[in-house]
């Protein structure tokens, strides 16, 4: 057991597997995120903590859920009640930190709304299939039908969410976030998933994912990702940290999932993504949708490698990335493969064949 200090305010951690599932708690109940060096409320003081979510929890790799030290009374009669073996436990409970004090940012505490469980079935009209086959028409008409068409499921998606994140797509310059959040639940939905909360919650951190580059250097951001410096790309990478920062001048409270995506939408699968270099299997799957989806946009808009592209083209280039590689760069195998399977039904196009191309047109343009 270690103290953290956060805010002028001590905390101590716990494991797990010392509360008991369903049983109210005495104290509040805390997160640790490293991400952004944040204490996140996750369980008030009177509430129970139901087992499934110590699971989840646990199942994500958290080690320690944590308690301020004035509560620490609490949570030794809450052990001793709870579980009487612990009576050691509390006699020996350190009084200082067995561990170097890190050093925590002032930053406010981040409430967590609880996610809602019921599944609630959202049935598209159009289909998904009919409508990414509009959007890789050729024709620009049926591409624009197709798009306002995405829009407005999307819309039909999010009616029941908070007003200051539908207001997002009124924006003109929510244009790309708009994309991203129509190509994820399309993607999503392609993948089998109809369950309106959960793609409700793909969708506001579709919308929600570029928020950080309100506060970023905007030099960052000037030339495409293949030609930034490190220095850009450094500065590019506080984004996430900082979008999820900015969450509370939105008036909007996030739940777990939703905030899980927005803090995995530039992992990679081969652990060079950020902001914690997760990799392989311990990335979010819908996560890594987002990022597909934000990938396609991105060159598309020419903002990858200073080309623009159609979205076929776009396509085209992501399967060149994966295929030139011999381990999976940016996405999990299983879901990339769905999704490109996905696509080429829908389109009747092979973008693994067109990859080919894609990839002796960029190596000739790189080394002219």
């Amino acid at each position: 057991m270690s103290k953290y200090t956060y805010k002028e305010n001590e905390f101590f951690n716990i494991e797990p597997d010392k509360l008991k599932g369903g049983k109210p708690l005495t104290f509040d109940l805390y997160i640790y995120l490293p991400l952004n060096e944040r204490i996140i409320l996750i369980v008030k003081n009177t509430e129970s903590p139901d087992g499934p979510t110590v699971e989840r929890y646990k199942s994500k790799g958290l080690k320690f859920f944590y308690i301020q030290e004035i509560e620490r009374a609490a949570y030794n009669a809450y052990l001793l009640e709870n579980n009487p073996e612990a009576i050691a436990e509390v006699v020996n409970l350190p009084t200082a930190p067995d561990e170097p004090v890190p050093e925590a940012p002032q930053l406010p505490i981040l409430e967590i709304q609880p996610e809602i469980h019921t599944p609630k079935e959202f049935i598209p009209d159009p289909d998904p299939e009919v409508l990414v086959a509009g959007l890789l028409e050729t024709s620009e008409e049926k591409k624009e039908k197709a798009m306002e068409q995405g829009r407005q499921m999307v819309k039909q998606i999010l009616k029941d969410a908070p007003e200051s994140v539908k207001q997002i797509m009124e924006s003109e310059k929510a244009e790309h976030a708009t994309k991203v959040a129509i190509y994820s639940a399309l993607f999503i939905m392609g993948l089998g998933q109809k369950d309106q909360w959960i793609l409700q919650d793909v969708i506001i951190a579709s919308l929600l994912h570029d928020i950080g580059f309100i506060v970023g250097a905007p030099e960052a951001l000037k030339n495409p990702f293949l030609t930034k410096t490190p220095e850009q790309r450094a500065e590019l990478e506080k984004h996430v940290a900082a979008g999820v920062d900015l969450l509370k001048d939105l008036d909007y409270v996030p739940n777990a999932r939703t905030l899980q995506l927005l803090e995995q939408h530039h992992e990679k699968f081969n652990g060079t993504g950020y902001p914690k270099k997760l990799d392989s299997f311990n990335i979010n799957e819908m996560a890594q949708v987002i990022q597909f989806a934000d990938l396609i946009d991105s060159i598309c808009h020419g903002w990858y490698d200073g080309t623009p592209r159609n979205l076929t083209e776009a396509l085209a280039v992501v399967a060149s990335i994966e295929k030139k590689t011999t381990f999976p760069e940016y996405f999990n195998p299983d879901v990339y493969r769905k999704i490109k399977n996905w696509l080429t039904k829908g389109a009747g196009k092979d973008y693994m064949e067109a990859a080919t191309n894609v990839v002796e047109d960029t190596k000739s343009k790189m080394t002219a």
